[in-house]
């Protein structure tokens, strides 16, 4: 494995050349920080509630956000000096319990920030938030000086959770940056979110795991798609040139409409679609019409830009649908 290089921060701050351990490492942002680290030659650990080994050179730790303890042996063992927190409850695994979100994604992510203090408190963190915080972005583009309205408690829990980062940060002098992507994209995305949910009914109609009709929802719905792997190189560069104290969207800057997602989606299918509109669903509270972000504040930081897109992400996505399903992981 390749050396580490030292990381010089823009204020001149060296990062000394340790351990990078990824909280929630065999998530979907987590997994592919992990791939990233370790073809740049980081050493690298992962710190997850269940592990599988995939021949992963790296240092695998069973622990729980949740538990307060695990997490302080888990950061004590491991002593990193650069931590990215991408571990997160979404509101599809959360299954609509409030008190599930606010419990790991804010008093989870304090039990990570107490660790630090006492275990590891000159490790830079990279703390994984969402675009969720700002809610409805009014057909305009949000950036880090809007008002944080989360219409959603996912969105509030992430509030929280930032507020609790900008409090160690100011009251510990821990060195923390705040990252808010928005809709994430691309292979091993969670069934939950529409792409997913899009090409899984795709692929299991080309399998004939299920009928070759696609169940859609709302279509008209903006968003601001960024891949995966894209929204991880933004988070490594951070880690390396963002300002510690500060927050910076991770986001494409280009407005799509569900709509659009789902032609391309169909585009790529490989047997006839019908579409079928879910009905009797009715408006939720925390649905916004318009979500799209800048990333003016990232690029001038790290000099970032999308480089995978929308197209493409989807294709990828979907041919991990079709293996995975292909392989009977339904």
């Amino acid at each position: 494995m390749a050396t580490q290089t030292a990381l010089i921060g823009p204020v001149g701050q060296q990062i000394s050349d340790g351990e990078t351990l990824v909280i929630g490492g065999r998530g979907f942002l987590g997994g592919a920080l992990v791939r990233l680290l370790c073809a740049s030659g980081s050493r690298t650990s992962i710190m997850a509630r269940q592990l599988a080994s995939e021949g992963d050179a790296c240092r695998l730790f069973q622990g729980d956000i949740g538990d307060k303890e695990s997490v302080r042996t888990v950061i004590r063992q491991g002593k990193p000096s650069r931590v990215f927190h991408a571990a997160s409850l979404t509101p599809a695994k959360a299954q609509r319990s409030i008190q599930a979100l606010f419990s790991t994604n804010v008093t989870g992510t304090l039990h990570v920030l107490e660790a630090l203090t006492n275990e590891s408190p000159t490790a830079l963190t990279v703390v994984c938030s969402s675009g969720a915080v700002y809610g409805e972005s009014h057909g305009g583009p949000l950036s880090e000086s809007s008002p944080l309205q989360p219409v959603s408690a996912y969105g509030a829990s992430k509030v929280a959770q930032e507020m609790g980062a900008v409090s160690y940060g100011v009251e510990h002098a821990l060195s923390i940056i705040r990252v808010r992507p928005f809709n994430v994209v691309g292979p091993g995305e969670p069934d939950g979110l529409v792409s997913s949910a899009f090409c899984r009914q795709v692929a299991a109609a080309e399998l004939e795991l299920g009928p070759p009709v696609l169940a859609v929802g709302r279509l008209d719905s903006v968003r601001d798609f960024t891949d995966v792997r894209d929204v991880a190189r933004a988070c490594l560069l951070l880690s390396e040139r963002g300002t510690p104290g500060e927050a910076y969207n991770i986001c494409s800057g280009r407005p799509v409409a569900i709509a659009q997602v789902l032609d391309l989606v169909l585009h790529h299918a490989r047997v006839p679609m019908s579409v079928e509109a879910r009905q009797a669903i009715p408006p939720r509270s925390a649905d916004v019409s318009h979500h799209t972000g800048t990333h003016e504040k990232l690029h001038r930081a790290t000099g970032w830009t999308p480089g995978i897109s929308l197209e493409e992400s989807l294709v990828d996505l979907l041919n991990w649908w079709r293996e995975r399903l292909a392989g009977g992981n339904v």
